[in-house]
C-alpha cells in the first residue's frame, strides 16, 4: 500500500517539521528541546533521508551532548547506514546509563537481527516487551527474527498479534504483508484479514490489504472484488483504481473495461502522470482494437508512438490493422519502421520475429507467396522457442505446398532436441497433412498427453483438422474434460495478434 511521511507523524509533529525546514532554508533556526530534535529525526528516517537527519543530530548533540535519547538516535541511524557494530556500541553505551528506556531493546533487537545474532534478538525483543514497549513493535520484531531464522511456523504466531487493532496503521499493514510474502503465510494471512473484515466490513485499511495480499497469492479474482469493495466506499481512491487496472490484466470480467480505461485516462490526465498516461492509452488502444475499432484504436496507436518504451509496440499494431483494413503497403511501411525503433539485445529478437510474422501475413495476403514464406522462415528462426512461429512455419510450408521445406524444418529441431510436445504436434499436422493418418492420431495423443496446452494449440491454430476429422475432434473432446490446461500469456489472443512486447 503506498504510504507517505504523514501516515508516520501527527499534526504537531507535521508542523514541527515544516518550522524546521523554513528555519533551515533561511539559515536562522531558533531553539528546539531533545524531544522536538528527536521528533525530527524520526521524520528524516521515516522518509529516507539520513543526511538530514545526521545534520539534526549533529546540532542536536552540540546543544545537548548528554542527552542518551540523542545517543540512541544515533545508534538508530547507524542501523539504517549498516553500521552494526557502531550501532550496538551506543547501544550499549545507553544501556549503561539509562537501562529502562525501552526504545533501547527494540533498536538492540534489530541491529542483532541484522547482524543475524537471533537468539540474542529475541532475548532484546522480549526485555522491550517487559519494559513496556508497545506490543505491535515487540511482535513485529520477534516476527522478522524468525522469518530470518527460518521458522515460518514461529513467525506466523506472532504476526497474527500484529494487526487487528483500532491504531492499526498503513505502516502497521505493510509490514504484515511483507512478511506474510517472506514466510510463504499467504494463505493464512489472507484468512486472519477477511476475518478481520467480517468485524469490520468498512475498513478501507484492511480491503487494501486483502487486494494486496491476494494479489502477491495469485488470486486475482478475489483481489478484484477486494478492490471494488474499497472502490464502494472510497470511489475515488486513486491506488485501489490503479490496483484494479493491474488486476484487469489477470481476470476475465464482463466489466466493461474501454469505461474503466478511459476513466482513468481522465483521471491520468488531470493528474499530470505522463507514465501512468501511456499505460491507459495502450490499453483503450488494444480494447477498441479488439472491439475492431480501428479508426480509435489507430488514434490512440499514433499517440503511443511518441511514447519511446511503446514505440515499436504501436508501430507493430498500427501494421496489423492496415492490414485487417487491407492497405497493405501501409502495413509493411508500419512493420518496416517497427524493425527500425528496435534494439539489439535478446528481448528484441523476440520482438523483430513478431513483426517478420506480420510481415509475412501481409505479404501472403498480397500474392507474395516467395517474401512471404522467407519472412516466416526469418519469424522461427529469429525465435526459435517460440512455439507459435515454429506452428505457422509449418502451416505455411503445408498450405503453401513445400512439404519438403516443413519435414526438413521438422527434422532440424528435433536433431536441436529442444522441443517435445509441440514438435510432436506439429510432426501429427504434418503426418495427417501428407496422408499419414495413423500415425497422425498416435502423435496427436502422444502430444496432448505430454502437454495439455496442445489440445488448445491444435483447437486455435489447426482448426481445420479438427472440421475435417471426427476421430480428431472426439479425442480432443474426451481428454480435455476435466483437463487443467495451464495458463500461458502466449495463448491469451490469436496468432495473428501477436506483436513486440511492451516495456511497461
Amino acid at each position: 500500500m503506498e504510504d507517505s511521511l504523514e501516515d508516520y507523524m501527527d499534526e504537531e509533529t507535521a508542523r514541527l517539521l515544516e518550522r524546521y525546514t523554513q528555519q533551515s532554508e533561511s539559515g536562522n533556526i531558533g531553539f528546539y528541546d531533545v524531544d522536538e530534535y528527536v521528533e525530527l529525526i524520526d521524520a528524516y528516517i521515516w522518509s529516507g533521508e539520513l543526511n538530514k537527519a545526521t545534520g539534526v543530530l549533529t546540532r542536536a548533540q552540540d546543544q545537548y551532548p548528554e542527552a542518551v535519547e540523542l545517543k540512541l538516535k544515533q545508534a538508530e541511524i547507524c542501523l539504517e547506514m549498516d553500521l552494526l557494530d557502531r550501532a550496538l556500541q551506543l547501544i550499549s553505551e545507553v544501556e549503561q546509563v539509562e537501562p529502562y528506556i525501552y526504545d533501547t531493546y527494540i533498536v538492540k533487537g534489530h541491529t542483532l537481527l541484522c547482524m543475524r545474532r537471533f537468539e540474542q534478538a529475541r532475548e532484546s525483543f522480549r526485555t522491550a516487551g517487559e519494559k513496556g514497549a508497545e506490543k505491535v513493535d515487540v511482535e513485529m520484531g520477534l516476527a522478522q527474527t524468525e522469518i530470518e531464522a527460518g521458522n515460518p511456523d514461529k513467525a506466523w504466531i506472532h504476526m497474527q498479534r500484529i494487526i487487528g487493532y483500532e491504531n492499526d496503521t498503513i505502516e502497521t499493514g505493510n509490514r504484515f504483508i511483507d512478511m506474510a510474502q517472506k514466510s510463504d503465510k499467504l494463505p493464512e494471512a489472507i484468512e486472519l484479514v477477511r476475518n478481520l473484515l467480517k468485524e469490520n466490513p468498512y475498513s478501507l485499511l484492511y480491503w487494501k490489504m486483502l487486494v494486496e495480499l491476494s494479489d502477491a497469492a495469485g488470486c486475482y479474482e478475489q483481489a478484484l472484488d477486494a478492490c471494488d469493495y474499497v472502490l464502494a466506499i472510497a470511489p475515488d481512491d486513486l491506488e485501489t483504481l490503479k490496483n484494479k487496472f493491474n488486476l484487469f490484466e489477470n481476470v476475465d470480467t464482463e466489466e466493461n473495461r474501454l469505461d474503466f480505461y478511459l476513466r482513468m485516462e481522465q483521471i491520468a490526465v488531470e493528474n499530470g502522470d505522463e507514465g501512468f498516461l501511456a499505460a491507459v492509452m495502450l490499453r483503450v488502444a488494444q480494447e477498441y482494437e479488439l472491439d475492431s475499432a480501428w479508426e480509435q484504436a489507430e488514434i490512440y496507436y499514433h499517440r503511443l508512438t511518441d511514447v519511446p518504451a511503446v514505440r515499436q509496440y504501436a508501430l507493430f499494431r498500427l501494421g496489423v490493422i492496415a492490414d485487417f483494413r487491407r492497405s497493405y503497403v501501409a502495413s509493411l511501411a508500419y512493420f518496416a519502421q517497427a524493425l527500425q525503433a528496435g534494439t539489439d539485445t535478446d528481448d528484441d529478437r523476440s520482438n523483430r520475429a513478431k513483426i517478420y510474422r506480420g510481415m509475412a501475413r501481409t505479404l501472403f495476403n498480397l500474392g507474395n507467396t516467395e517474401d512471404g514464406m522467407k519472412y516466416s522462415r526469418m519469424a522461427y528462426e529469429e525465435d526459435p522457442d517460440h512455439r507459435f512461429h515454429f506452428y505457422a512455419y509449418i502451416a505455411d510450408c503445408l498450405e503453401q505446398g513445400r512439404e519438403k521445406e516443413a519435414e526438413s524444418c521438422l527434422y532440424e529441431t528435433a536433431t536441436i532436441g529442444k522441443r517435445k510436445a509441440d514438435l510432436m504436434l506439429a510432426r501429427a499436422v504434418f503426418a495427417y497433412y501428407t496422408g499419414k493418418k495413423e500415425e497422425a492420431y498416435s502423435l496427436f495423443s502422444l502430444s496432448f498427453t505430454a502437454d495439455a496446452r496442445m489440445m488448445r494449440d491444435l483447437a486455435e491454430v489447426f482448426p481445420g483438422i479438427l472440421t475435417e476429422d471426427a476421430n480428431i475432434s472426439e479425442l480432443l473432446e474426451s481428454l480435455m474434460k476435466g483437463a487443467e490446461i495451464p495458463y500461458d500469456p502466449e495463448d491469451g489472443e490469436p496468432l495473428y495478434y501477436y506483436g513486440p512486447d511492451v516495456q511497461e
